[in-house]
């Protein structure tokens, strides 16, 4: 494997972003198995863009350039309405299920453990980043003669990216599930709440005007 593409892939995972910022948010809201279910979902999204890249979504882009437009724009909105959710709720101090459970409540009654991972899915397949990573970026690494060479090399470098981005994810589930506590406070909760709505809005306007 490239050194040069490991630590670029590295970098561009652990990198926090829209994703990052929905599995964080589904960790504080439904604690590890939430994060984790998020996270197998943009892990399931970054397998089907690899594979539609594989099979020509980049040819499809080269001879119809609106559809990268059409798919950044999709993202945009999906970001900026997760953003309003969380502002709902930072707004009207709806309890989330992780603050229930630790106060005695059975959190599998309001769980919809589907959501997150529609919800992982849905952002990864509409985050332009991914599409332009593999598409533009993840080809140049390609080197002829070796193992990373056509189709085998691409699923190689391809699988790379997948399990360090979902290395990434993990790590930081892990870090924001051991200060669950300190976030079921309802006071921090809000604060975090908006914090995230604030910062998936703002991801949905830097994506929409770039």
């Amino acid at each position: 494997m490239p050194w040069a593409y490991l630590s670029l892939t590295l970098v561009f995972a652990v990198t926090p972003g829209a994703t990052t910022a929905l599995v964080v948010s589904h960790t504080l809201s439904g604690g590890r198995k939430w994060g984790l279910t998020a996270s197998l979902g943009a892990m399931a999204a970054n397998a089907t863009q690899a594979t539609l890249a594989i099979v020509g979504v980049s040819a499809l882009i080269v001879r119809w350039p609106e559809a990268l437009y059409i798919l950044k724009l999709g993202g945009a909105l999906f970001l900026a309405w997760c953003g309003v959710k969380s502002l709902r709720r930072a707004i009207g101090g709806a309890p989330t299920p992780i603050h229930q459970a630790l106060e005695g409540a059975d959190p599998q009654v309001i769980a919809d453990h589907q959501r997150p991972f529609r919800e992982g899915f849905t952002v990864n397949m509409l985050n332009v980043s991914i599409t332009s990573f593999y598409i533009g970026v993840v080809p140049s690494f390609l080197r002829p003669g070796t193992i990373f060479s056509g189709v085998r090399g691409l699923i190689l470098l391809y699988l790379a990216h997948i399990v360090i981005a979902f290395s990434c994810h993990v790590f930081w589930i892990t870090l924001f599930y051991q200060a669950r506590a300190l976030f079921t406070r309802e006071r921090a909760r809000r604060w975090l709440d908006a914090t995230f709505g604030v910062l998936l809005i703002a991801l949905a306007l830097r994506i929409a005007l770039r």
